[in-house]
């Protein structure tokens, strides 16, 4: 498994992970995301996603649609993400 991006994010809003990180999802790939402190995820630009609170890593793979990740208040969040 490869690392491909751990760091701390700050933002508030939904933003694309592409955005935030600078990686750019393989179609049909999977990842393993590991997201420390409480934060939406959802893909496409619609709806809230769904809120994040458990730092066990949980596998994502990758459609047509972006991966955002999305804070209410400016919060830092900590990412790791693996393929």
């Amino acid at each position: 498994m490869a690392n491909l991006f751990t760091g701390a994010l700050l933002f508030t809003g939904y933003k694309t992970v592409a955005e935030l990180t600078n990686i750019t999802f393989t179609k049909g790939n999977k990842y393993i995301i590991q997201i420390q402190n409480p934060c939406y995820v959802r893909e496409g630009t619609e709806g809230d996603g769904f809120l994040v609170t458990d730092p066990n890593p949980f596998e994502y793979t990758a459609g047509d649609d972006d991966l955002y990740l999305g804070t209410p208040l400016r919060r830092q969040i900590i990412v790791n993400i693996a393929e």
